[in-house]
């Protein structure tokens, strides 16, 4: 078994999940947590990864907390909307 860290990302809302009330400005950095429809649990966030753009949906993996999944996409998404290895991953697909 590899016990490597893994972070979902996803351009869909995610089903499961319950719309949250907040209204966020499309600026890169702004994010709202994704509650799961049920228990209420954080499961992910909606990230906006650049600004005026559609947000994207992150959630954790393994060995990874909501947080540090969340961050680490902003990291990985300088000028893209999608992060860097997802977006050269497609182009060379």
């Amino acid at each position: 078994s590899l016990n490597h860290p893994t972070i979902g990302v996803a351009k869909l809302w995610p089903p499961g999940c319950r719309d949250t009330p907040a209204t966020l400005l499309k600026k890169r950095g702004n994010k709202t947590a994704l509650l799961h429809e049920t228990s209420g649990d954080k499961v992910g966030y909606q990230v906006y990864t650049q600004d005026n753009m559609s947000p994207i949906y992150v959630s954790p993996g393994n060995c990874v907390s909501v947080e540090e999944a969340a961050n680490l996409v902003l990291r990985c998404t300088p000028n893209y909307l999608f992060p860097e290895p997802i977006r050269i991953a497609t182009e060379l697909a």
